[in-house]
């Protein structure tokens, strides 16, 4: 279970640095990680702000 979770946090590292990269989100008022997250659960179809 631990080695799943340390996968899916590389994972999201990883996603986080490509979209750092890239230069999608020009301005800094929400967190990248948070950002990243919200869209990740937006394609999963699930809510960030329902928990």
């Amino acid at each position: 279970m631990l080695a799943i979770l340390i996968t899916l946090i590389n994972g999201l590292d990883y996603i986080i640095s490509l979209v750092r990269e890239s230069n999608i989100f020009k301005r800094n008022k929400v967190p990248l990680e948070d950002i990243v997250l919200a869209a990740l659960l937006h394609y999963s179809g699930l809510s960030l702000r329902a928990y």
